[in-house]
């Protein structure tokens, strides 16, 4: 229990709250997503380990299994879909995250220097670091944001929808600069966007094929000039999908890209699925 008023878990804590409620409305994806996995690996195993020793498990034994499940399900969460899908609705696996594991090594660290204290009670660290473990698993990615679950099966026939919590144009440039639609091999397709559609309608040119799967990225957006108008959003981040086996449909222009948002009709399931968009609920 000694390591529960370790300096660092209370660091880690720190860091997930403040990337929590600070830093995701103003900083891009990829960082405030690695930042989140570093706090997590390390407050999780000293929890977990606290948790095992107060059953009666010898310490070493408890650090042990607390490291070894703490890096088994980070690591099954970034390479299964499925698993982030239940964790969180708005959780991506992504495998490049596997960077962020060797912070382990900072529990060990909590482990091997017990006279490292913090003047608080070892009794409130337990729910002080459940709590904000509760309180990251709740949050969205970015303020307001809720993108697709993890690899959700798309509608071939279906335009994107993305909608930005900022003023922007979606016709112009810069907007399309920071929408990057890639397959399976790597190959980036080209996107049209839909004149007065909202949220706005993205479709890919050449249509999408069936039963393939695409990784769409949204934002950053560069600086752009001083003609382009402002997109304040750090963007979403890549979300990754797979599509049916339905046929899809290619967009030449805004205006077939509009009528094919104006075709596709969002189910109910749909709805829950589908939206690249924050301040709408997935």
């Amino acid at each position: 229990m000694t390591t529960l008023r370790h300096p660092l878990p209370w660091l880690a804590a720190a860091l997930i709250a403040g990337n929590d409620f600070v830093l995701r409305g103003v900083a891009p994806g990829w960082l405030t997503g690695k930042l989140s996995d570093v706090g997590w690996l390390v407050v999780v195993p000293v929890l977990a380990a606290a948790a095992l020793s107060g059953l009666g498990v010898h310490a070493r034994r408890a650090e042990r299994a607390a490291l070894a499940a703490t890096a088994a399900f980070y690591a099954v969460l970034q390479l299964w879909p499925p698993l982030g899908a239940w964790f969180s609705a708005a959780h991506v696996a992504d495998v490049g995250d596997l960077v962020a594991l060797p912070a382990l090594l900072l529990a060990v660290v909590a482990w091997r220097t017990p006279g490292w204290r913090l003047p608080v009670p070892a009794l409130l660290a337990a729910p002080v670091f459940a709590s904000v473990l509760l309180a990251d698993g709740l949050t969205s990615p970015s303020e307001g944001s809720a993108p697709c679950e993890a690899t959700p099966v798309w509608p071939t026939a279906a335009p994107f929808r993305v909608e930005l919590d900022a003023a922007y144009d979606p016709q112009g440039d810069r907007f399309r600069r920071g929408l990057h639609l890639v397959d399976g091999e790597g190959n980036e397709l080209a996107l049209v966007v839909a004149d007065d559609t909202w949220p706005t309608a993205v479709c890919a040119r050449e249509g999408l094929e069936p039963n393939t799967t695409y990784s769409l990225a949204i934002g950053p957006w560069d600086e752009g000039s001083a003609n382009d108008a402002p997109i304040d959003h750090p963007g979403l981040g890549t979300v990754t999908f797979t599509t049916d086996d339905s046929a899809g449909a290619p967009a030449d222009d805004s205006d077939a890209c509009f009528a094919l948002s104006e075709d596709y009709e969002l189910s109910e399931e749909d709805e829950d699925l589908c939206w690249f968009a924050p301040g709408v609920p997935g």
